[in-house]
């Protein structure tokens, strides 16, 4: 394979990946996209909250625990980060931006977000704190006595217990998988600017190389357009040889011929 042609078919699998990557990202995108209410809208520019994030935007689960936290939190997780100072006209979750609070029980499914932003932290260890992760769902039934007061135990599969109640999480709600797909979304996105820059490193030399290969087939087309010239100029050429050759024949004839005579004229005298 030529050098063009290795880097025409990188440039396209760079920006085959750049189209598959995009695609990804805006279907991800669209489908994390929550409406906000008619009613809402106004109060959120109000308390300046319009473009604060969602709290499903800024959590980082560990994984293999998203249905876990997704049925802790639930409607929660689109909540929005900041402070008000007046009650919203429809439900919605605020959390205040503050930093951890301090130790909370190794088990806790607050361990299993404590990479999300700091400014969560508070607010996540009241919420999660209490919440301790079982390795196995029988022991939320098993072993349900032994919860004890105040605390819940969630299993991997976001089903919930308390000393006197069971909870368990179909998986069925607008957000369940939500913190899978934003998870995705981020590798998505970074993959995405990964390949953007790999391409945007390889136009240079793709550019380089479609002049290089311009001049070449430039190069190639002159030659040829030589090539037919002389082609069509060795037909004369060769007539040319014949004639002259003929010519020469006839002069050695001729020569022939008057030494011939000369020398009969020499014999008679």
């Amino acid at each position: 394979m030529s050098s063009w042609a290795q880097q025409h078919s990188t440039a396209q699998q760079l920006q085959d990946d750049v189209t598959q990557l995009a695609a990804r990202e805006q279907a991800l995108r669209e489908v994390l996209t929550v409406a906000t209410s008619a009613a809402l809208s106004p109060w959120l520019a109000q308390s300046q909250l319009q473009d604060a994030p969602q709290l499903s935007e800024l959590l980082r689960v560990a994984a293999g625990w998203e249905l876990a936290v997704e049925a802790v939190l639930g409607q929660k997780m689109q909540g929005r980060l900041g402070c008000v100072d007046s009650a919203p006209p429809s439900a919605l979750f605020v959390l205040s931006p503050a930093p951890v609070m301090g130790p909370v029980h190794p088990q806790s499914l607050w361990q299993h977000v404590a990479q999300s932003d700091a400014r969560l932290h508070a607010g996540l260890q009241a919420l999660l704190g209490t919440v301790l992760c079982v390795e196995h769902t029988a022991q939320l039934w098993t072993q349900q006595s032994d919860i004890p007061e105040g605390y819940s135990w969630v299993s991997v599969d976001g089903h919930i217990a308390t000393r006197y109640t069971l909870d368990f999480f179909a998986g069925q709600s607008a957000d369940a998988g939500r913190l899978a797909r934003q998870a995705e979304l981020r590798k998505v996105s970074a993959a995405l600017e990964v390949a953007q820059l790999a391409q945007q490193n390889h136009a240079p030399l793709l550019a380089q190389t479609q002049l290089e290969h311009a001049a070449l087939l430039q190069a190639q087309q002159q030659s040829q357009a030589q090539y037919a010239q002389r082609a069509q100029t060795l037909p004369a050429l060769e007539n040319e040889w014949r004639r002259q050759q003929e010519q020469q024949a006839q002069r050695q004839s001729r020569l022939e011929a008057v030494q011939q005579t000369l020398a009969q004229v020499s014999q008679a005298i």
